[in-house]
């Protein structure tokens, strides 16, 4: 390996030492603790070294936000991937979201607030973009025959997601709840996206007119 192979490789294992950094004090101490200088600390580094990788701390929540995603499509893939019912693989999906967002709060959090602030996120990130693909190709199979349009697709898809995080911060309001109405709750959550396509035996004609 050559030294501008050697540099190259080097720098990029430190940018993901810095984000590694990043995530552990977001999942340890909440996102309000993310300072870059804890982040040198923790690598101990000093703080102009991560001035020369991030221009300031909102370009490291951009890029851990990406990192986020990540992980979360690893969970993704993990549960829902090889099922090829439909059905199942939404339900799998959705009680995915639902179990990231308790357990990787602080991550779920950061995903959907750094997220939200941005112009076209599914576009700005890559990994959210995939999970959209991946959640509008499972709902075009609970279509069957039918045919759908990209659009009457997209908008589903992204009506799932807005219906799932609505349903996430009601239960973390009812955190100390049964956990049977938890439970519930999930399933709730499960059957609305499930009837988010209830009009997916729409004809290609009244598709067309609906979007």
């Amino acid at each position: 390996m050559g030294s501008k192979e050697r540099i190259a490789r080097l720098k990029s294992e430190l940018r993901k030492d810095i984000l590694y950094a990043a995530l552990a004090i977001l999942k340890n101490d909440g996102r309000q603790s993310l300072s870059l200088r804890k982040i040198a600390d923790r690598i101990e580094y000093s703080p102009p070294v991560i001035y020369s990788y991030f221009k300031n701390k909102e370009a490291i929540l951009i890029a851990l936000c990406e990192l986020c995603y990540q992980q979360f499509n690893g969970c993704i893939e993990k549960n829902c991937r090889k099922l090829t019912n439909p059905e199942e693989r939404l339900t799998a999906i959705v009680t995915t979201c639902w179990n990231f967002a308790i357990d990787e709060k602080e991550m779920y959090n950061l995903m959907w607030e750094v997220g939200s602030t941005c112009t076209d996120p599914f576009t700005q990130f890559k990994e959210l973009g995939l999970f959209l693909n991946f959640l509008s190709e499972t709902l075009k199979n609970l279509c069957g025959k039918k045919v759908c349009t990209e659009e009457y697709l997209l908008h589903k898809s992204q009506t799932a997601i807005a219906v799932m995080h609505g349903h996430i911060c009601l239960n973390y309001t009812l955190s100390n709840a049964d956990p049977k109405l938890r439970s519930r709750m999930l399933n709730e959550t499960i059957l609305y996206v499930m009837n988010l396509i209830n009009d997916y035996n729409l004809t290609p004609h009244e598709l067309n007119n609906h979007y």
